[in-house]
């Protein structure tokens, strides 16, 4: 007597634009999971320290930034000391840098997966923006330790953090959707890409505080979603001044249509990808 066969699941590509194959997406939610799971093992196999480069960068950075910007050019921070300023910000732009990096290569880098089945191809993105999350956390360790050595404790707005982080991830998804799109037909995006994330680095307030740009551009600053979600963050965490509402507004009505178009250009493409991988 043979026990009962549990039933097939089979995946199907969804037809038309219905819902925008966000259902198909989150019913099989688990493919992300289980692509975070392999990204995650591969990176820290291959490394000699494993997770401790993920704490040695940006504790590296942050020491090469204070004696560069902080002591030598003295840099503001808005009264916190520097190490601390830089570091939580380095915290979040990796994570973001990281997101973007990966997740524009993470179709082809999946292309025999993608050639084999069919499943949603958004999990591709989105699975970098979860093994990223891991990566977040223990990087958080470094952050914890200088918040005691400067004697600075976290208010109740410690509460917002996960917001602006939040804000920072949807902007890193909205990019990365469109990089990895653009980058499966034109190769050369691959190659735009450092330069990309350097302009990006240097217009968002890492190492610095936003309070420099002239008040006229304050707005304009503000269409980057990194400008409130650094300054989001470092109020939430570090009990910096709150970020300006109208700036915070604008950073996240421009993180609304970048995902959304980044999205709906995905799926979009989202045909033709078997073709060019």
């Amino acid at each position: 007597m043979t026990g009962s066969v549990p039933p097939a699941t089979t995946i199907r590509p969804p037809g038309g634009w219905a819902g925008w194959g966000l259902a198909e997406a989150w019913r099989t939610r688990a493919i992300a999971r289980v692509l975070a799971r392999r990204s995650l093992m591969v990176r820290y196999r291959q490394t000699a320290v494993g997770a401790t480069w993920v704490i040695l960068q940006p504790v590296l950075m942050m020491a090469v930034f204070t004696v560069f910007l902080g002591i030598f050019a003295g840099v503001g921070s808005q009264g916190i000391p520097y190490p601390v300023f830089v570091y939580s910000a380095i915290l979040l732009w990796g994570a973001v840098s990281k997101t973007v990096a990966e997740g524009t290569g993470s179709l082809l880098a999946n292309a025999g997966l993608l050639r084999e089945l069919w499943f949603p191809r958004v999990h591709c993105p989105v699975s970098i923006v979860l093994a990223s999350l891991v990566d977040l956390l223990v990087a958080c360790v470094p952050l914890g330790v200088l918040l005691l050595l400067s004697g600075i404790v976290p208010g109740p707005a410690l509460l917002a953090a996960p917001l602006f982080l939040a804000l920072a991830y949807a902007a890193a998804l909205g990019a990365t959707l469109w990089l990895a799109a653009l980058n499966v037909r034109w190769r050369d995006i691959g190659q735009l890409l450092p330069f990309l994330l350097q302009v990006w680095f240097f217009t968002s307030p890492v190492v610095y505080p936003s309070s420099i740009v002239p008040p006229e551009l304050r707005i304009l600053h503000g269409l980057n979603p990194l400008v409130g979600a650094l300054d989001g963050f470092r109020w939430a965490v570090l009990g910096a001044p709150p970020p300006d509402p109208a700036v915070l507004a604008t950073g996240a009505l421009a993180t609304l249509a970048a995902l959304v178009s980044g999205y709906a250009f995905f799926r979009l493409r989202e045909p033709g990808f078997v073709d060019l991988v």
